[in-house]
């Protein structure tokens, strides 16, 4: 399996991929494979053995193989060609399909060249020592790279991030998964981190209301976090925030930058634009 997964990995990332689409037509019993590029989906062939490479990375991302009716997502990652990728697997079942979603987690794309049209802003925050960084934007707009990119611009700092999971390893980060099947949600790692006197604090995505009061909660003890959260703008990003029930004096308290992202084409390569809000606390 791994010749074939070597196969798919060397046809997508040639294309520079953000994605591969594994459609199982469950009442055929046949399989489509397509990548998504800078110009849309291509289709790939392959081998007879796609079937047996789309049940390999269920495998390998540690998926539950029993209870495959169940929407499930996991992370693994692979070497290839010298260099390590990550990956998120993301699976549906429907009546009469079963969709698998493999996304290509690149850290290798991240670099401080991503922020150019804002570097301004970020030198500044750079300086800054509390308060609540947002990074917003649709799915593969690019605002988790963001994120991450800023993150490794701090230096000599004490980093811990929180995450809903863990996708891409970073050695000078200090990486907690939640786990609600032990108990173990934004609220208590939030106690944990705090015990460790962090510099920053990363929550990976604010994606319910438990993680947006955990934010505020973090920045209010006068530490530095950051985030991002699925937003269409600016202002949206904040109206996500209070209808996650964080209020309008906490975010005034708080919030010292947004950056809403979107993932732009041109000449064949990806470039971030972003519309910044900045706050003066």
């Amino acid at each position: 399996m791994l010749d074939e997964l070597e196969k798919l990995l060397a046809f997508a990332l040639s294309r520079k991929s953000t994605d591969i689409h594994f459609e199982k037509d469950l009442k055929h019993n046949n399989l489509r494979i397509s990548v998504r590029t800078i110009d849309g989906f291509i289709d790939y062939a392959g081998s007879l053995l796609n079937m047996q490479l789309m049940e390999y990375l269920k495998y390998i991302a540690n998926l539950d193989l029993i209870n495959i009716n169940q929407p499930q997502s996991g992370s693994f990652s692979y070497i290839y060609n010298q260099e390590e990728y990550y990956f998120r697997l993301a699976s549906v079942k429907t009546i009469y399909k079963e969709i698998c979603v493999l996304r290509i987690l690149n850290q290798f794309y991240i670099s401080k060249d991503i922020f150019n049209p804002i570097m301004a802003d970020i030198k500044e925050l750079l300086e800054v020592k509390s308060g609540l960084i947002i990074f917003s934007g649709l799915t593969g707009s690019g605002k988790t790279t963001s994120m991450y990119s800023l993150m490794h611009m701090f230096k000599d700092k004490k980093i811990y991030s929180i995450e809903d999971p863990t996708e891409i390893y970073f050695a000078n980060i200090i990486q907690m998964d939640i786990n609600k099947k032990r108990n173990f949600g934004y609220s208590e790692a939030i106690t944990q981190v705090l015990r460790h006197d962090p510099d920053l604090i990363c929550i990976g995505e604010i994606r319910d209301e438990e993680a947006a009061k955990m934010a505020i909660r973090a920045a209010y003890t006068g530490h530095l976090v950051i985030s991002t959260i699925h937003a269409r703008s600016s202002l949206q990003t904040i109206a996500r925030l209070l209808d996650l029930g964080v209020s309008q004096a906490e975010l005034d308290d708080n919030l010292i930058f947004v950056a809403n992202q979107t993932l732009k084409v041109k000449d064949k390569e990806r470039y971030s634009s972003y519309e910044v809000i900045t706050f003066k606390n």
